[in-house]
């Protein structure tokens, strides 16, 4: 594997010795580039590890990335200029964004003079910037002992389709999880690095109260819509085809399903169904991605994003196609449109100050209000039924969580504490209840959360379950 001739970022990952942190040759760094990418066009991002104090051993590290810009097609980790990949099994999920993997030695390396390569293979497929985020990076050293100061908070960024000169790049935050030095000698179990324990999980069944939750999986081999009971019973499978189906949205009457699909070609086009997967038709045939549909409370209208015009944006057209027309135009990244339960305004996220955050605005593109300030990514918001809250996912605190505010911004409280990713929150019709996807475990599964807190209940096993929409059966 080759170094790449760009600017590179430097972590410090301070190493313990003898009960004390380390000097700074016993440091070890992550060397990062950052890349430009032309859209469609592939390009690796590389790292390269340099071992300290007793040499490294075993490897683990989580990253997120904007899905809808930047793919991750391959990870691999080996020895400096060597030619043989370490042991790895990573984890990729290009629908939520996230790659993690881990990787043991073959043997010890000697610190100093053979370091480790990180490569992260990608694919730019939409116009915009991604920062890839380090979120975990746990390194051990021939004994076993995980390097105590592992967790990291680091950026490095990925321009698809922009112009650019000079890569862009972010600062990184050292983040120690722990000041209490490793014990020397104290091993670990095995030399796989290990994780936070999995939160214990209440698997009993919410009520049905007569509803049922549509949704994404690739149960079934490709990404198609599934729609389930929440009791966990009478799962069936709504589409099939060779493409992927995304997002799935219900009609307020509950008789349609709105979703994105790559059925038709390279492009995510729109498309709505009846609620038995019946009566299939295509709204949007654009040149660009249209996606994450969502209906209005009168179910006269779809709101969605697409890249047509460049950069995605949000967009506003009849429920029938027609009529399809622009409401932002801030050449950056705009996502997740939903409608407040009045129908008067949308709420979405939008890139457009640097960082992911939650606006507001009316459905002529007027009025617009930011909710969310902050370094971190808010994402996919939700309006609760009786349109005095409104649910979003965040990765403020490390990873990411499922949050609730006033639909003014204020009280910001955090509603879920696992240690892996919580995804999409839809809310329950009579408002009591979260829907949302999450690894807590293993798995990506649907879970159901009480909206004022507690223990998360997994109703579903279906392989890479996400975007749930919940809807009243009558």
């Amino acid at each position: 594997m080759k170094r790449l001739g760009v600017a590179a970022l430097v972590l410090m990952l301070v190493v313990i010795s003898g009960g004390q942190y380390g000097a700074a040759q016993d440091d070890t760094t992550l060397t990062l580039s950052s890349i430009a990418l032309g859209l469609g066009n592939s390009g690796v991002i590389e790292g390269t590890i340099a071992c300290a104090v007793d040499a490294c051993s075993a490897f683990s590290v989580t990253i997120r990335y904007n899905p809808a810009v930047v793919r991750v097609d391959d990870l691999q980790v080996g020895p400096y200029l060597g030619s043989q990949p370490l042991p790895l099994e990573p984890i990729i999920d290009n629908e939520a964004g996230e790659a993690v993997f881990s990787a043991l030695t073959v043997g010890a390396f000697t610190p100093g003079s053979s370091d480790v390569l990180l490569r992260i293979d990608l694919t730019g497929i939409g116009i915009g910037v991604s920062e890839l985020q380090l979120v975990v990076v746990e390194i051990s050293d021939a004994q076993g002992n995980v390097l105590p100061s592992s967790g990291i908070s680091g950026r490095v960024t990925v321009t698809v389709g922009v112009p650019t000169n000079t890569p862009t790049i972010t600062p990184i935050t050292i983040v120690a999880p722990s000041q209490v030095p490793v014990t020397p000698g104290t091993a670990r179990p095995s030399n796989t690095p290990t994780r936070a324990a999995t939160p214990t999980v209440d698997s009993s069944r919410p009520s049905a109260a007569d509803a049922e939750i549509v949704f994404q999986s690739d149960n079934d081999g490709d990404f198609d819509i599934y729609v389930i009971g929440t009791d966990g019973q009478g799962q069936r499978r709504l589409t099939s085809s060779d493409a992927d189906d995304f997002s799935p949205s219900w009609s307020p009457d509950g008789e349609q399903i709105a979703f994105y699909s790559y059925r038709d070609g390279a492009d995510a086009d729109i498309y709505v169904m009846n609620a038995d997967g019946t009566n299939l038709r295509a709204l949007t045939d654009s040149s660009g991605e249209d996606d994450w549909p969502a209906w209005s409370p009168d179910g006269s209208q779809i709101v969605f994003t697409s890249t047509r015009d460049g950069v995605r944006e949000i967009y506003l057209m009849n429920a029938d196609g027609s009529d399809q027309r622009r409401l932002t135009n801030n050449r950056s990244n705009e996502y997740w449109p939903n409608f407040s339960p009045d129908g008067d305004q949308l709420v979405y996220m939008s890139e457009r100050d640097g960082n992911a955050n939650i606006f507001t605005m009316d459905l002529d593109g007027t009025n617009v209000s930011r909710l969310t300030s902050d370094n971190a990514s808010d994402e996919d918001p939700a309006w609760s039924p009786d349109g005095s809250q409104i649910a979003f996912m965040s990765d403020r605190d490390g990873t990411f969580e499922l949050y609730v505010m006033n639909v003014d911004g204020s009280d910001q409280r955090r509603l879920t504490n696992n240690t892996s990713p919580d995804w999409w929150p839809a809310w329950s019709p009579d408002g009591t209840q979260i829907v949302f996807s999450s690894r807590i475990d293993g798995d990506r599964n649907l879970y159901i959360i009480d909206a004022a807190g507690g223990q998360p209940r997994l109703f579903t096993d279906a392989a890479a379950a996400g975007v749930p929409d919940w809807r009243a059966v009558e």
